[in-house]
Order: structure tokens, then C-alpha cells, then sequence
């Protein structure tokens, strides 16, 4: 009777054993499955993981203009007014991609190392090289001198290997003002003056002028050397200005009148002057007054001046650089016509890019 009952318990134990043994080799039921979120998920595509360099520390690039196409555009309305306030904006074209060689820009943990100071024919190549468009140094970067990161240090080194004497103009206000000894370049004598900050590069201002070489303008010099700073080059890489002026003066005693344009890009901090002559013509006994700012259609005294800010200084241009635009006209009052006018009428093949005017 004992042996009966210690059977029939291991018998049940048996039984319980092989029904654990086919549960456990069963397929799930849907209420079994097991939640995905504590599932190591692998991938069955190649994946690669980027490690960022940490010995190069990022370069700042200036803000890129809205890629879009360099078509003409079409004005919201008929006669928008430019003001002094940066506000109104237009949706620009594409920066262009042209393939240049990249030239490395001074950053303020980049000390440059530079062979000992260059001839003067070395110089000249070099600084023609440094002037040329790339896509990695845009306004306000200038000369592979960005505002606002560069140190004085590095320019300072950069104008050694140049052979351009450096010094400083004044100390104010915990700025110091450098001035430079340029550049002659094939009858263009290019200056340079810089401020810094706490040992930063905070603005650069360079002016250009044509001289007279063998008792000719070096015009054709100039446009060549400084045709990736064009009027034409620069509507075409930051589209439209955020605001124009322009001023008539003369008769000087040749009886000729000189202009200064002044295109401005305060969304990108830097602004432009060009100069030259101006062309009178008569309209019955009224004359005329015409400006052809394209390095295609200028004539005679050409002249630019580039002046660019640190991005985190936030005063504006003018205020900045200590401009008077108060005492120059804007573009609309001067002929009548606007930024975006002034952007289409340069754009290649709408003719020459003239604007004329009975007041001066």
C-alpha cells in the first residue's frame, strides 16, 4: 500500500516534468512576446561612426547665404524704400562653387608657420593668391583673416612673410589700431589697417587705388587683381545688398565728377565703396549723371574700399567704422530704384549696369 502511494507521487512528478519540458518547446503566443525596447537592435546595413578630431579645434565659416538660384527676382512690390535699419530681407542665391585651392584660415590656436619673408616678386604671387575667391573664406574672412578669431599675432606673422611693415596707430578704449605699410602690386597700392581686442582681430579695413604707371592708369591691373571682389562677383556670391548708397562729387579741376557706391551686407558684416568716374551727358540743357560700378563697364580712377567686423560686435556698419551715410543718398533716391534692381541689373547678360541720375 506504501509502495503504491511513493508510485503514484513520482508518477505525478514525472508527468509535471515532460509538461514543463513541452511548454518551454512551444512558439510564443502573441500575449508572450517579449518587449522589443530591451532588444539590442543591430543593424544589417554598414554603419560608420565619425570620431571628431579633437586636436583641430572647428573654424568659424561665415554665415552662408540661402542656397537658392541666381535667377532675377521679382520684386514684392514696386518702389520698397531702402532705410538705415538692416531689417528687410531678400531671399538670396546660392554662394557659387568655385574650385580653388583652399588657402588655411588663421584661427586663434593655428600659430601659421611661414618661411622666412618673401621677395617681392614671391610677395606679389602670394598676395594674389590670398585675394583669390574661396569658398572657405568669405566676408568678413579677408586675406585668411577672420574677425573675431584671428589673433594679431598671426596676422602680424602673415604681413612679416610679406615683407609689410606693421605698427600701431593708437591704443583707446582697450582696442589697438595697426597700421601697415601695404602692398604695391603692378601699379595697385593696397593698405591695410586692422583693430584688435584682447589680442583678436575685431575689424580689417583695406583700400586699394589705381596709380599711373608709365603714364597710364593701371586699371586693367586693378580689375585683375581684384576681380573676385568685382561689384558683378560680389552681387553674384551674396546676392542681394541689405542696403546702397551713393554719393556724386566734383567738378574737380579737370572738370570731372568722381562717385562712391556703397553696398552694404550687414547680414554678413562687411560692406564695400567703389569709386570712379563719372559720366555726364546732356538731355536737352539738363545733364545726366551716370555710374557704371562693373569692372566690365568702369571707367578711369578706380578705387575700393572693404571694411569687416568681428559677427559679435552688433553695433552697425556705420556706427562701427564711424560712417556717415546720413550725408550720402540711397540708391531709390538717387535713381529711383532699389537693392533688388540694383541685384538683377548686374546679374550676367541683363546688359550694361549703369544708373543714371539729374541730381548729383
Amino acid at each position: 500500500m506504501r509502495l503504491c502511494k511513493h508510485k503514484t507521487i513520482f508518477m505525478k512528478k514525472m508527468l509535471i516534468v515532460l509538461f514543463l519540458m513541452l511548454v518551454s518547446c512551444s512558439p510564443l503566443r502573441s500575449s508572450e512576446i517579449i518587449p522589443t525596447s530591451n532588444i539590442l537592435y543591430t543593424p544589417t546595413e554598414k554603419t560608420t561612426t565619425v570620431t571628431p578630431d579633437v586636436s583641430k579645434p572647428l573654424k568659424y565659416i561665415p554665415n552662408n547665404p540661402t542656397p537658392n538660384s541666381t535667377s532675377t527676382l521679382t520684386k514684392a512690390t514696386k518702389t520698397p524704400k531702402l532705410t538705415l535699419s538692416p531689417k528687410n530681407k531678400t531671399s538670396l542665391p546660392e554662394i557659387q562653387t568655385d574650385t580653388l585651392t583652399p588657402i588655411p584660415i588663421l584661427t586663434s590656436t593655428e600659430i601659421p608657420i611661414l618661411e622666412p619673408t618673401l621677395s617681392s616678386a614671391e610677395a606679389v604671387n602670394y598676395f594674389n593668391t590670398l585675394l583669390q575667391y574661396d569658398s572657405l573664406c568669405l566676408l568678413p574672412c579677408l586675406l585668411r583673416i577672420t574677425p573675431g578669431v584671428s589673433t594679431w599675432e598671426e596676422t602680424r606673422l602673415l604681413f612679416d612673410h610679406l615683407g609689410v611693415d606693421t605698427w600701431i596707430n593708437q591704443e583707446q578704449n582697450g582696442m589697438t589700431f595697426y597700421g601697415t605699410s601695404g602692398i604695391f602690386n603692378h601699379g595697385v597700392k593696397n593698405n591695410f589697417d586692422f583693430v584688435s581686442k584682447n589680442g583678436k582681430i575685431e575689424s580689417v579695413y583695406v583700400n586699394a587705388v589705381a596709380y599711373y604707371i608709365d603714364g597710364g592708369l593701371s586699371t586693367n591691373e586693378f580689375q585683375s587683381l581684384w576681380k573676385d571682389f568685382a561689384p558683378e562677383k560680389i552681387n553674384r556670391i551674396y546676392g542681394v545688398p541689405d542696403r546702397i548708397f551713393v554719393i556724386i562729387n566734383g567738378p574737380y579741376e579737370t572738370g570731372d565728377y568722381a562717385y562712391g557706391l556703397t553696398v552694404l551686407y550687414d547680414r554678413f558684416d562687411f560692406m564695400i565703396i567703389y569709386q570712379g568716374k563719372v559720366l555726364i551727358t546732356l538731355e536737352g540743357s539738363t545733364q545726366v549723371y551716370k555710374i557704371c560700378p562693373t569692372w566690365q563697364d568702369m571707367v578711369w580712377w578706380p578705387e575700393l574700399k572693404i571694411y569687416v567686423k568681428s559677427k559679435e560686435n552688433r553695433l552697425s556698419l556705420e556706427d562701427y567704422f564711424d560712417f556717415a551715410l546720413s550725408s550720402e543718398h540711397t540708391f531709390n533716391q538717387a535713381f529711383g530704384l532699389d537693392s533688388i534692381d540694383y541685384y538683377n541689373r548686374l546679374l550676367p547678360g541683363n546688359g550694361p549696369a549703369c544708373f543714371s541720375t539729374y541730381e548729383k
